[in-house]
Formats: C-alpha cells, sequence, structure tokens
C-alpha cells in the first residue's frame, strides 16, 4: 500500500456528455474529446 502512495499519479480525462473535470482536483496531464484523440496524443509523446 505505501508504494502505491509513494509512487506519482498521471492522468487523463476524456469528456463526454454530462461528465466535467471536478475543480478541485489536480488537472489532468492530458485530456481529449475522444479516445482516439487521446490515443494519438499519447502516441506523439513517445
Amino acid at each position: 500500500m505505501w508504494l502505491v502512495l509513494c509512487v506519482p499519479a498521471r492522468a487523463a480525462f476524456i469528456s463526454r456528455p454530462g461528465q466535467a473535470l471536478y475543480p478541485l482536483s489536480p488537472a489532468p496531464e492530458l485530456a481529449a474529446p475522444t479516445l482516439l484523440e487521446l490515443t494519438e496524443k499519447l502516441v506523439k509523446m513517445n
């Protein structure tokens, strides 16, 4: 359990109808309107 708490987390957000980012949480590293666009962004990162 401690290992999970010590490892920095990375997040992505796929916007869907009726879903929004929680305003009090840290912003995700990536955001996209579709899974395909998120995948394209991830491929460009490497």
